[in-house]
């Protein structure tokens, strides 16, 4: 039924963010500056993408704010463009799970 296909592309929708949440934590969580700079990197080329459920929003927001306290003045730059263009998708509807897991419109 439509039911069920909806479901299945939101738990597969959910898995996907999931997935991409668990790398980028992970990258932005490195020792090495590289992988942190390439992790904000492709978060500035997806930001219109992802993240859409809230809970990757505020954790993205986390993170940002405790890189940039211990981030070089170049790692502060990039975090400081990204946290602008994460800002700017304010305006796009954030979900929480459990509101796209039932199929509502999520709130702003």
């Amino acid at each position: 039924t439509v039911e069920e296909r909806h479901r299945e592309f939101c738990l597969t929708f959910q898995r996907i963010h999931v997935n991409i949440m668990h790398a980028v934590h992970r990258c932005l969580e490195d020792e090495e500056f590289v992988v942190r700079r390439n992790a904000i990197i492709i978060l500035n080329a997806i930001v219109e993408l992802f993240p859409r459920l809230e809970v990757h929003t505020q954790t993205l927001e986390q993170l940002l704010a405790k890189l940039s306290e211990d981030s070089s003045e170049e790692a502060k730059l990039m975090l400081t463009s990204y946290s602008v263009m994460l800002g700017k998708q304010k305006h796009v509807s954030k979900l929480s799970n459990e509101d796209f897991l039932s199929g509502k419109s999520g709130s702003s």
